[in-house]
């Protein structure tokens, strides 16, 4: 059991690398690089549903030995029934799988923020390019997108 979560402590060390290479990225506008973590993660996304399957597996056998349910364990009640070293060893290496799924969420959330602001402040700059005469627009929000440059470009012939 120990094992695979040490393998998957290591899944989500690359995953947490991963998720701040893209926070990088977005943060440089690098667009070349951001292509490349989107196939990345959705490698490791797919690895780890391979692991998590691992897991239960795992969880499920030890729960058995112990006189657990094989179904719906936590690592919490098998730390219950575990000697006091096997607990603890198990009790530190779920606190270190938790921390790092913490960190991960906090940047896919930052990330998702910045690609939202990304997304508004350019939506933002090409209403300010429309052409004079240009159809009324509305946002998702529904307001009305109009461009305070009025004709900031113009088609010459």
């Amino acid at each position: 059991m120990l094992e695979q979560l040490r393998l998957e402590e290591d899944l989500l060390a690359a995953t947490q690398a991963s998720v701040q290479g893209l926070h990088a990225a977005l943060r440089r506008g690098d667009l070349p690089a951001m292509n490349g973590f989107h196939a990345h993660q959705e490698r490791l996304a797919a690895e780890m549903q391979l692991r998590a399957k691992d897991r239960e597996a795992a969880s499920a056998a030890l729960a058995g030995l112990l006189g657990l349910p094989r179904v719906g364990a936590t690592l919490r009640d098998l730390g219950e029934r575990l000697p006091v070293d096997e607990a603890a060893r198990l009790a530190s290496q779920r606190d270190r799988l938790r921390e790092s799924a913490q960190v991960i969420a906090q940047f896919q959330s930052a990330n998702a923020n910045l690609i939202a602001h990304l997304r508004s402040y350019f939506r933002g700059v090409l209403s300010t390019l429309a052409i004079e005469g240009t159809p009324v627009r509305y946002s998702p929000s529904g307001s009305r997108v109009i461009g305070s440059l009025g004709a900031a470009i113009h088609a010459t012939g």
